[in-house]
């Protein structure tokens, strides 16, 4: 049995037909009033990326988790671009509207596969899954707190097969940030803090485009909450995400 790096409670069956009704045959919707999705604001991977990772940690096993974990997975490989970068807004004809980055969008798309190449209900996903995911981690972020998602899911992986190479070489290249900025210690706060002038420092080293940053909502909440879509309950917990990655990141030579 594989054990998982970060720890939810699973989706109960109400959680997943609230999914449901805010999904179509494209995607998650980002925006609802209530339990009603708004179309108009389209998609986004932030949140189809946070979904997928709901679904995979379903217990209970029929068709309907079977059909969102298929969706949300081929929302998200769709976003990746041949060199790793990734995109994030479709509008609600299907879309891209957006540059390709590696926001934090491109840290949680990278968490969600990593999750769904370890915990999707079939074979064939989860194949699908480490492909996108090996595909994305071509490329790095300048952004800490996107790297920080992506090494989740890397994390995810390396519990369930120590020998995933993309995995390991993304930990090891989210450790010296770690350390530089101060995160591999006890108090897991500190990694969101990196100082600008190391930013700069890394944006030569790295990434020769800047990261795009999109300042959106965070829709997929639990199934209780008001005016937002999903019930992908904030998976992206500050201080559990740090306290994780730290600590799988502190392993790798």
């Amino acid at each position: 049995m594989t054990t998982a790096l970060t720890t939810q409670s699973p989706p109960s069956r109400s959680d997943l037909q609230h999914l449901s009704r805010l999904t179509d045959s494209r995607g998650l919707f980002e925006h609802a009033l209530l339990d009603v999705p708004r179309p108009e604001h389209g998609y986004c991977v932030d949140d189809v990326a946070r979904a997928l990772i709901v679904v995979c940690r379903a217990e209970i096993a029929d068709t309907e988790v079977l059909d969102l974990c298929r969706l949300y997975l081929n929302f998200t490989l769709s976003a990746i671009q041949p060199d790793g970068w990734c995109h994030n807004r479709m509008d609600a004809a299907g879309r891209w509207t957006d540059t390709p980055g590696t926001g934090d969008w491109w840290g949680r798309a990278l968490w969600a596969l990593g999750v769904a190449a370890v915990h999707a209900p079939t074979a064939l996903l989860r194949r699908q899954a480490l492909q996108g995911f090996r595909l994305a981690a071509r490329a790095r972020s300048v952004d800490l707190r996107a790297m920080t998602f992506a090494a989740l899911g890397a994390g995810e992986l390396l519990l369930h097969d120590s020998g995933q190479t993309a995995a390991r070489a993304l930990l090891q290249d989210v450790r010296p940030l770690l350390v530089r900025a101060g995160s591999v210690t006890d108090d897991p706060d500190q990694l969101l803090a990196m100082p600008d002038s190391y930013r700069s420092e890394l944006r030569h080293g790295w990434n020769p485009r800047p990261a795009r940053r999109h300042h959106t909502h965070h829709a997929a909440r639990t199934a209780s909450s008001k005016g937002k879509s999903g019930t992908a309950k904030k998976t992206t917990d500050k201080s559990a995400s740090a306290k994780s990655t730290a600590a799988v990141a502190s392993t790798v030579k």
